[in-house]
């Protein structure tokens, strides 16, 4: 087949090659689950969503005295939910599902604006999901998978807005930067896009009216939400944005520390990686580009250890909101509201480890992933796309300030790269307690600028429809 037949096949079929690669690789990497290991991941955090779900499922709303404040979003959907009376499995299951959804949707709006677009994001997607953290992600009972979704649906919405400048892309670009906010407290940082889009418009003489009343709709959507579930009248998580004010004036302060404070500081440093900023900036530096054991590798150490070993589902002596309450004193129910429907005790030691025995080589599906993911590590393919993510990143923001080619493919990738920055530079200064997972929910982004890099930048495959749109000129 000519190169032009195939150049033609693509650019017809990208979106259903797209989308095709991301069903079968979801499949691939997380149907074993489902079908052998049907254990998902729980932990503190994991009783203080499920028991904010249990508030609003029992009407007690606004939840008013809460040991430590969290974002209603995530237990709002683990309420939605629970009306359904589905188990934690099935909980996790339309987590994955929201999940596929989110990536193929994002992969049609890439193909509709770029040439192989489909192709480009689903590649990158592809790469993000056969990752041991995103596997994890999905399958735990935290918000880190639907607020991935959220970012997932954000890029989507940026390039549709920026390749057809139309109205109604916007709306949804806001509209998912919402949800992102009602995920995760951090979410509210993603407001500064659409801020960004509306000064751009007005300083190039543009119409803002209808653009800035969507954006203080979400504002107020935000602020009726946090008033009719928690009694606030505040945009975003407003103990979190205090606490961590708090943490940056504790941190860099110079003043004597109290006995309790240190006591605090020196649990902090034993949950989080490093010490110092400069010492989490190198650790998840490492942390990318270092093999990992595969999911269903190191699932034994995680899930296992939790749900079997340490029998967490029924151990009295469990505690939540940052070891603050013990689970059973502060809801006597909560247990029977969160694995109602799960025999949990089926999940014997025999049985359990014979699924994951790796040395014997039980379960060839699992073990597949295992490998999969191991020939990856041995192609070193992360230095080559962490390379090309800084690359691309460094030479749009020469073409874009220096150069002055402000297109939508610039912006497009500045702003990609913006979201992922925001997560590294930010909240290893701002959160007491950084943890890689907060990285790894936007890390997706890392492979797709790669991946964009890779087809925009060498001449050969400049493969984009209109790659020189300039908004400015626009208007």
């Amino acid at each position: 087949m000519s190169k032009q037949r195939v150049s033609s096949f693509l650019e017809k079929y990208d979106c259903r090659i797209g989308v095709l690669a991301l069903v079968f690789v979801m499949f691939f990497t997380h149907a074993p689950f489902f079908l052998y290991i049907p254990v998902p991941g729980i932990s503190m955090d994991t009783f203080q969503y499920f028991w904010f779900a249990k508030q609003i499922f029992e009407g007690a709303v606004p939840v008013i005295k809460q040991p430590v404040e969290i974002p209603w979003g995530y237990p709002f959907f683990l309420y939605i939910t629970k009306l359904l009376n589905l188990s934690i499995v099935q909980i996790v299951f339309m987590q994955t599902i929201f999940f596929l959804l989110a990536c193929s949707w994002t992969v049609s709006k890439f193909s509709k604006h770029i040439k192989y677009g489909g192709v480009i994001a689903g590649t990158a997607l592809v790469l993000f999901i056969l990752q041991p953290h995103t596997i994890r992600h999905n399958v735990t009972l935290y918000s880190e998978s639907l607020y991935t979704s959220a970012l997932i649906l954000i890029c989507g919405s940026m390039v549709t807005y920026l390749y057809s400048q139309r109205f109604n892309a916007f709306i949804f670009l806001v509209f998912s930067i919402w949800c992102a906010m009602l995920i995760r407290p951090n979410g509210i940082l993603l407001l500064s896009i659409p801020f960004f889009f509306i000064l751009q418009t007005m300083l190039n003489g543009g119409k803002t009216l209808n653009y800035v009343l969507v954006f203080v709709s979400a504002l107020l959507l935000d602020i009726a939400g946090n008033f009719y579930f928690k009694g606030k009248c505040s945009i975003g998580d407003s103990d979190r944005i205090t606490h961590v004010i708090n943490n940056l004036l504790n941190r860099y302060s110079t003043k004597a520390v109290h006995k309790s404070e240190s006591k605090r500081i020196q649990t902090d440093a034993k949950m989080t990686a490093s010490k110092t900023p400069g010492e989490m900036f190198s650790t998840y530096f490492l942390n990318f580009i270092t093999a990992k054991p595969s999911f269903y590798y190191s699932i034994e150490a995680t899930n296992y250890n939790n749900l079997v070993i340490n029998n967490m589902p029924d151990d009295t002596t469990l505690r939540m909101f940052d070891s603050r309450v013990y689970v059973d004193s502060f809801c006597t129910d909560l247990r029977l509201f969160i694995f109602k429907g799960y025999p949990h005790a089926r999940f014997n030691s025999l049985e359990y480890s014979s699924n994951l025995d790796y040395n014997m080589h039980k379960n060839k599906w699992m073990y597949a992933t295992h490998l999969v993911y191991e020939l990856i590590n041995k192609l070193k393919f992360h230095y080559i796309i962490y390379l090309m993510f800084w690359l691309t990143a460094l030479i749009t923001f020469y073409k874009y300030f220096i150069n002055a080619e402000r297109g939508a493919f610039q912006q497009l990738n500045l702003l990609l790269a913006f979201i992922h920055f925001l997560s590294l530079f930010l909240l290893p200064f701002m959160h007491g307690r950084f943890q890689l997972r907060y990285i790894h929910v936007s890390e997706f982004i890392v492979f797709l600028n790669a991946v964009l890099g890779v087809y925009y930048y060498f001449p050969r495959y400049s493969f984009y429809r209109d790659p020189k749109i300039n908004l400015k000129s626009q208007g």
